[in-house]
């Protein structure tokens, strides 16, 4: 069987955001002096909202999810198929860091979701970049 691939930015419409109002997109326009060359294709989505989620479903065998990592960003939880991942959570290396991903998945449809669930009230980001 061939593999390859298939890289869905977080501004696809296939990706769902929840609850409305939660999460904005972070775009090459509101840099705001930030190096936004360090996120995949200048833009990334963000929330530090408690609860808030990003669900995508997937026909494969394999799903990675990068982000980014910092000072500010706190605990997720990833919920693959009903079965939960919780994070680890690290601050290096800060950008395009792969928050989740597995290869060992039976092909077929497989529904995944990213919740920012932090710990502390300090740290409450949560990027997701591809």
């Amino acid at each position: 069987m061939i593999s390859w691939n298939t890289t869905v930015h977080s501004y696809s419409p296939v990706v769902t955001y929840s609850p409305g109002g939660a999460w904005q997109t972070v775009s090459s326009n509101d840099t705001n002096g930030f190096a936004l060359y360090q996120h995949d294709n200048d833009d990334y989505m963000t929330t530090n909202t408690t609860n808030a989620t990003a669900e995508f479903s997937f026909t494969g065998t394999g799903v990675w999810i990068f982000g980014k990592r910092g000072t500010n960003h706190g605990e997720y939880l990833v919920t693959l198929d009903g079965i939960s991942n919780p994070s680890n959570r690290n601050t290096t290396p800060p950008f395009r860091s792969l928050l989740f991903g597995t290869n060992d998945l039976p092909f077929g449809e497989h529904i995944v979701h990213i919740t920012n669930s932090p710990s502390d009230g300090s740290l409450v980001n949560l990027d997701i970049d591809y």
